[in-house]
């Protein structure tokens, strides 16, 4: 799963960064802090879930709410662009 103990640090580390962001979001929300939208902020769709998406760990109530169609396409899209930059980056190391 992870090539080194490094890859697994940085795993662990964001993975905990994540749980304490929703954890955050989740107590806003039942307080009444943060009102969570029956529409998605993408489509505009209100037939399904909504999730929020945190674009920064580090600001956990700066979210996005999305229907779990448009969170699962923000996620592939955020994926494909970090491949691509990898790529990229190991391009111009090569050829350095």
């Amino acid at each position: 799963m992870f090539k080194n103990h490094r890859e697994w640090e940085i795993s662990n580390r964001l993975d905990k960064k994540r749980r304490k962001a929703i954890g955050k979001v989740r107590q806003a929300v039942l307080s009444g802090k943060i009102i969570k939208p029956e529409k998605c902020s993408q489509c505009n769709d209100n037939k399904g879930r909504i999730e929020g998406h945190h674009p920064d760990y580090k600001k956990p109530l700066a979210i996005i709410w999305l229907c779990r169609f448009c969170h699962r396409k923000m996620h592939v899209e955020i994926n494909r662009t970090k491949k691509q930059l990898t790529l990229a980056i190991t391009e111009l190391t090569k050829n350095s």
